[in-house]
C-alpha cells in the first residue's frame, strides 16, 4: 500500500543504495522512454473501504524489507 506520498523512481533507487551501503552507480538509459516517473496512490478508497491506514513510513518499510533480504536471500546464496 502507499503512504500517500509521491516518490520518484530515482528517489526510491537512491534510497535503497544508502539504505543498503552499496557504492554503485546507477547508468540511467536517458535514451529510452522512461515510462512513469512516478506515481502516487490515493489512500482515500483504502481507508474508506478497509479501513487501512500505512503504519510506517516507506524508509522504514524499506530498511525491513532489505533486513529480510539481507538474513534469507544472501545467506541462503551463500550455503
Amino acid at each position: 500500500m502507499s503512504s500517500g506520498t509521491e516518490v520518484s523512481i530515482k528517489e526510491l533507487v537512491s534510497k535503497i543504495l544508502e539504505l543498503m551501503k552499496a557504492d554503485l552507480e546507477i547508468n540511467w538509459q536517458t535514451e529510452k522512454p522512461n515510462g512513469q516517473p512516478r506515481r502516487c496512490v490515493s489512500m482515500k478508497r483504502a481507508k474508506k473501504e478497509i479501513y487501512f491506514e500505512p503504519k510506517i513510513s516507506i524508509e522504514e518499510g524499506l530498511k525491513k524489507t532489505i533486513a529480510w533480504y539481507e538474513s534469507n536471500f544472501i545467506k541462503t546464496k551463500m550455503n
